[in-house]
This record gives structure tokens, sequence and C-alpha cells, in this order.
């Protein structure tokens, strides 16, 4: 649960998740002379972004980047730098517009003209694939559409199957506590 941005979870159970879990895996790789692939986030180049979630993941890269450094090349590690991941049993902002869709109802939105880019969860499957297969990069590899798409318009894309109209509303600030 602490591996996605618009949990609830405290600070220790974000730590446990991205940072400790992250020196577990650098020390496995290690000792069984394997790939570390990890899943970063696109978000942790961010350098407004300061909350916990961002934090947590900046940490696990900084981790990584030690331990390729302190290893004099032995340490083989590839980072994905994720962007908004879509799909199936995937929360976030497109789960949150069909639920609301689902649910017959116009998708609030706080940020409708924000632009994302978006990455469906099966093109995340193939991208630790290829990462398996690179086996090394010292640098983040960005993995993501490549293209900008604004919140409502994913509202307006969903609406065309749930036949939900208006596709989207933008919150008040009193629907935005809810």
């Amino acid at each position: 649960k602490g591996m996605e941005s618009s949990s609830q979870v405290s600070i220790t159970d974000m730590r446990e998740a991205n940072v400790v879990v992250t020196h577990l895996c650098i020390r496995v790789a290690e000792k069984y002379d394997a790939t570390l692939v990890h899943l970063g986030s696109a978000m942790e180049h961010d350098v407004l972004r300061t909350d916990t979630y961002v934090q947590t993941k900046r940490l696990a890269s900084t981790l990584i980047r030690d331990a390729r450094a302190c290893s004099a090349g032995t340490f083989r590690s590839v980072r994905l730098s994720l962007h908004n991941v879509y799909g199936p049993r995937v929360k976030g902002v497109v789960a949150d517009i069909a639920k609301q869709h689902w649910r017959g109802r116009p998708a609030v939105l706080r940020q409708p003209t924000a632009t994302r880019d978006f990455v469906f969860a099966s093109d995340v499957s193939h991208a630790v694939i290829k990462a398996i297969e690179v086996g090394d990069a010292s640098e983040p590899i960005p993995i993501g559409s490549g293209v900008g798409t604004p919140i409502s318009e994913i509202a307006e894309l969903l609406s065309v199957h749930s036949r939900v109209k208006p596709p989207w509303t933008a919150a008040t600030r009193k629907s935005a506590e809810a």
C-alpha cells in the first residue's frame, strides 16, 4: 500500500515500503550477482514535490546510486522512472474517474487541466523485462507514453464508454474535502 502516491499511510509505512525494501533488494542482488530492477517514480525528479511518497522514492534511488558507486562496477541495476500507471487493480486518477463513472456520476476533478503522462500496467511489465535484458543502466529510464494528457480528457475518454454526461465537474472546496 505504501507504493501508491495517493495512499494515506504513515511515514513509517512509506519508509518500509520504499526504502527498507529497496535496501533488502540491493543486498539480495549483490549476494546473488543479479541485476536489480527498481520501479521508481517520475515524481521523484520534481524538485517542488516534498511529500512523504516522493521523499522515500528519492531515498530508495539514492541507495541504489550509492550501491553502484561503492561496488566498483560489480553491482548492476536499472532504475525505471514510472509515470502515472493505470490499469486493472491499479489505484490512481484513472481508477478514481472510472469508479465515479461506474456509479453513474461525473468525475469530480480537483485539477481538470493538469496534464499527466500515463502508462498502462502491462507496458510497465514489458519495461521490466526489457530492463532485465539491458542488465545495467546508470541513469533512470523514463517509462510513460511521452504524451501529456489533461486529466479532464481522461474523464471525457472514459465517458465514451460509461455514457456519463457531463464526464466531469470541477471540485469545489467542499467536494474536495469529502
